[in-house]
């Protein structure tokens, strides 16, 4: 990414690396260094594949950014939320019951547990930079907004689809061409920034949950690393373990992988705001969802349960989420875009990337 003269921002200071033993999940760490070496592809195409379809998550390092690149996206990100008003977040709130996740969600919008509410808020932004369709004080920071989103959809997600692509042994592009840059996928960038509770009584109530267990709807997430272990994922012995930080990587996590937010135990980052950056890939609106002509994936007996398209597909479910904003009421998990037999399969087109 290009370090070019930037507009002033102020600082946000990320939470200290967590010392605490926890629970952790074994994450399998992938180099991106040298990925588009001829020699070095199917090795890398291998490890990948098997860390998003093992475990479905993953760090990736070598990516491509350093730390000061790193340290300036979560500076930007925190204008949408410390720099807006409360009207213009209003203004610019998106409308999920109406399929869309474009723009602002507001704090408390969903239930965790206990009756208790999660304290986080959300600004997706999608490829529309045009002023008009952001609040004023995000005018100055969308060029870099615009660069953050290119470089993760065209260098990071293009080249990991290319790599999956190689793995199921279908031309290196069928992914790609299924996941264009552009309004014709809704493919966005999504910055988050959590809240403490007012009191700890309120926290126990919410079991130290700061957004409830769930799985995305696109086909890859890319998700900045922080220093502090708040991430949680559901794993294969039906425990909740946390994800290990690292100051240099991004992670990933297939779709049927269910990850959680919560409250970090150490004393000293109880009180603390927590800020996310992440990218999320989506099929082209078009793209019909179906299994790929691949031998891989008709050695493994892979069926599809859904029949339709990627717009079918998403607005049905963040329809569903509207609803459940709009009444309060919880909705049933929907059902997977691809089942199997065994052994299972390894993703398809949903692959999600997540830290």
């Amino acid at each position: 990414m290009s370090t070019t003269t930037l507009p002033p921002c102020p600082h946000f200071e990320l939470p200290a690396v967590t010392k605490e033993p926890l629970d952790y999940t074994d994450v399998i760490v992938v180099d991106f260094a040298n990925h588009t070496d001829p020699a070095r592809r199917p090795q890398l195409a291998r490890e990948l594949s098997a860390a998003l379809h093992e475990s479905g998550y993953c760090f990736l390092v070598n990516h491509g950014l350093d730390a000061a690149q790193v340290q300036r996206t979560f500076d930007v990100a925190d204008i949408p939320f410390s720099g807006a008003s409360d009207a213009e977040k209003l203004q610019f709130e998106m409308r999920s019951a109406a399929g869309s996740y474009k723009g602002y969600k507001i704090r408390g919008a969903w239930e965790v547990t206990g009756g208790q509410r999660e304290n986080c808020e959300m600004y997706n932004i999608t490829t529309d930079f045009a002023p008009e369709s952001h609040p004023p004080s995000i005018h100055p920071y969308l060029p870099e907004l615009a660069q953050f989103s290119a470089f993760f959809h065209k260098e990071m997600a293009h080249e990991i689809m290319r790599l999956l692509a190689l793995d199921l042994q279908v031309p290196e592009d069928t992914l790609v061409d299924m996941h264009q840059y552009g309004e014709q996928g809704e493919s966005y960038t999504r910055l988050m920034k959590y809240y403490p509770r007012a009191t700890d009584e309120a926290e126990a109530l919410a079991a130290n949950l700061w957004l409830s267990g769930h799985t995305d709807v696109g086909s890859l997430t890319i998700l900045l690393s922080q220093p502090i272990s708040g991430l949680q994922f559901h794993c294969r012995d039906n425990k909740w373990r946390r994800a290990t930080a690292s100051s240099s990587s991004r992670a990933g996590t297939t779709p049927r992988t269910t990850t959680v937010w919560s409250r970090p135990r150490r004393t000293s980052g109880r009180h603390l705001e927590r800020l996310g950056v992440g990218y999320f890939l989506r099929p082209d609106n078009a793209t019909r969802l179906d299994v790929l002509p691949s031998a891989v994936l008709q050695a493994h007996g892979t069926i599809s349960s859904f029949d339709g398209t990627s717009m079918d597909w998403r607005d049905e479910r963040v329809r569903l989420r509207g609803i459940q904003i709009l009444n309060g009421s919880r909705i049933p998990r929907t059902v997977p875009i691809v089942e199997a037999g065994p052994p299972p399969a390894p993703p398809v087109r949903m692959v999600q990337v997540g830290a």
